[in-house]
């Protein structure tokens, strides 16, 4: 828990440690010597109640576990409340000690749930007045089976209710609920399985979506996914992308389309979460997407369920990180339609951050956000802008971008955003990329500089996961090994500078992190080029950054 907090409070980590990468979690024997010490303690402490959720899902011995609790419970100043599955040696050896059974404590509430979704179908209606007595024992035993557990029997009466509209007989009603599984998983794998094979496919790449943005450690994660830019994006390669200002009659209609296609493809899944109340359109457009539990979510971490045939893709153009940069673009579009620089912004990042992703899986996939930045850019020019970052944006683009001569004389920004966000690909495919003299080119200042101080982007991209924190050492390397020249000087903020020190100033933030030897090694490499390159001047201390690396030669 504490990892996680500092993982996302950049202020908390900078206070306490250099990186969460220094932070271990503790070893079995260290998170048991804790405990230990804490109950025996105890008695200076205070009186200490443990709380221990899903004793049946431990990796290892049960009666290790078990035997653990018992010396927890040893001092009378400390209680220890347990919950699991009636695992056989769990209930053997806690047999004695008071105890609840969840089942009978949510049995009546279960009860009135099933009999208003189930019981108060029309067809249900109609099979209780034909068939009273069989009714009523299917919805006992839909109780029964539950065992206690909400989301099972909410997935069971969405099942049953399906049946009733596809007009399923009471008999055929009755084959549904005995084919229900009795665990969790198995049940996601029924219900997916039970969805039409058309539908199979397009279900899968809006799971595969969703599951790729909750999955990042990216900073952009705890905005959601809205429900408008998944739906503009969840079949993105089967037509030709427009991206475009929606006016609110055509956002409700898509949102309401996609809410539909949540229930036939995912077969709820998904499902819609609003931050306001009731079913207005407002509401509605600004949804954001989300798994219906955390669970669904878990499921689709074991990787062995994307192996099961009805998660299959067989879209060799598909893919989610692709489909998320289009997102970004989509939904900065509509914000900044709306005049919602901030989120536009955060959504122009969050496009970039993902088209930079979609690179490294697919570098030649013109679908990437990249190549289709024109529609958001293109907007800045009508706008009179507050946000300093949309500003320099908006300096740095053609007035007019269907007059060649505009582009010509501009600086080439798809190319500078992609080497700030870190599209290497993209880069060096890039027509305005080349070996010699690029650096000048249209006005624009060196691209080194651009890969080290992000003119167009904020510090995010700065502040990201361990896997894609070093975007910008990859990058410059890239740019040096391209001829470009490290002896450049720019001006920045009103003071001339070298790139030099600019990379004095990334090497000093990435060295703050538990590095690789091959992390170490990249860093070196660089930081040689600009010592050979700049002989003549050298910062104060720039080889005592490394000098104390070991492996890496100088």
């Amino acid at each position: 828990m504490w990892k996680e907090i500092l993982e996302r409070e950049s202020s908390l980590r900078d206070k306490d440690l250099a990186t969460h990468d220094d932070i271990t979690l503790p070893s079995v024997a260290e998170t048991r010597q804790a405990f230990e010490v804490i109950s025996a303690n105890s008695d200076r402490i205070g009186h200490i109640c443990f709380f221990i959720d899903g004793l049946d899902e431990l990796v290892g011995e049960y009666s290790d576990s078990i035997d653990f609790i018992n010396k927890l419970t040893h001092n009378e100043q400390s209680k220890v409340i347990v919950s699991s599955r009636p695992i056989p040696s769990c209930v053997a050896a806690f047999r004695k000690h008071p105890h609840l059974k969840l089942q009978d404590l949510t049995r009546r509430d279960i009860q009135a749930y099933v009999q208003f979704k189930v019981g108060g179908h029309p067809s249900m209606k109609r099979h209780m007045r034909r068939y009273p007595e069989d009714s009523a024992s299917l919805m006992n035993e839909l109780v029964y089976k539950s065992c206690g557990v909400w989301l099972w029997i909410i997935l069971a009466c969405r099942s049953i209710c399906g049946g009733f509209d596809d007009h399923d007989r009471l008999s055929e009603i009755r084959r549904r609920v005995d084919e229900l599984p009795p665990e969790l998983k198995d049940m996601f794998m029924h219900i997916l399985s039970k969805i039409h094979r058309r539908h199979q496919e397009q279900g899968a790449q809006l799971l595969k979506i969703c599951y790729a943005y909750q999955m990042t450690k990216s900073p952009f994660l705890k905005k959601g996914l809205y429900a408008l830019g998944l739906a503009l994006v969840d079949d993105y390669n089967a037509e030709p992308i427009c991206i475009q200002p929606l006016d609110d009659e055509e956002k409700l209609e898509i949102c309401e389309e996609l809410e539909g296609r949540l229930r036939s493809r995912c077969w709820g899944l998904l499902e819609f979460a609003t931050s306001r109340t009731g079913t207005s359109a407002g509401g509605v457009t600004e949804a954001k997407v989300v798994f219906m539990h955390r669970t669904v979510f878990e499921f689709l971490s074991d990787q062995n369920s994307w192996k099961l045939d009805c998660l299959q893709i067989h879209d060799a153009d598909f893919e989610a990180s692709t489909a998320l940069s289009l997102y970004g673009m989509h939904m900065a579009v509509q914000k900044l339609s709306e005049n919602n620089e901030v989120a536009a912004m955060d959504l122009f990042e969050e496009g970039l951050w993902w088209g930079a992703e979609a690179d490294k899986q697919r570098p030649d996939d013109t679908n990437n956000c990249f190549f289709h930045l024109t529609a958001f850019l293109s907007l800045l020019s009508e706008r009179r802008l507050s946000c300093v970052t949309l500003q320099r944006l908006a300096q740095a683009v053609p007035l007019d971008t269907s007059d060649p001569s505009s582009m010509h004389n501009s600086p080439p920004i798809a190319l500078l955003l992609a080497i700030e966000a870190g599209a290497m690909n993209f880069v060096k495919s890039h027509p305005s990329f080349t070996t010699t003299g690029h650096d000048c080119q249209r006005g624009c200042k060196p691209l080194l500089y651009h890969a080290l101080r992000k003119q167009f982007l904020s510090g995010k991209f700065n502040d990201q996961p361990s896997d894609s924190r070093f975007n910008s050492a990859h990058m410059v390397e890239m740019l040096l090994l391209s001829r470009c020249d490290a002896t450049n000087s720019v001006s920045v903020s009103g003071w001339e500078t070298s790139l030099w020190s600019l990379w004095l100033e990334e090497l000093t933030r990435l060295i703050a992190y538990a590095l690789s030897e091959h992390e170490k090694a990249t860093l070196a490499n660089i930081s040689e080029v600009f010592r050979t390159s700049n002989s003549g001047s050298r910062p104060k201390g720039f080889d005592d950054m490394i000098i104390d690396w070991p492996g890496v030669a100088h």
